[in-house]
């Protein structure tokens, strides 16, 4: 079985910033892969208050909805 991983998540080109000033900021990740040729082809992003609310699917601040990509 194959593991993929997404990190060096940043947002405005910054990791954890505090105070963006951006009505659409940009968002961005690396995908990891042990499977040869792999890529993304749809992503769907999450924001939420908390890690726990996240993780629970409770009090969402946005839901981007699945994102077909090239």
């Amino acid at each position: 079985m194959s593991t993929t991983t997404i990190s060096n998540l940043t947002c405005e080109y910054q990791t954890n910033p505090l105070g963006i000033d951006v009505l659409q900021p940009r968002l961005s990740w690396q995908m990891q892969s042990d499977q040869r040729n792999a890529y993304q082809t749809a992503y769907q992003i999450f924001v939420a208050p908390s890690e726990a609310a996240l993780e629970s699917g409770q009090d969402l601040l946005w839901d981007s909805g699945k994102v077909e990509t090239d």
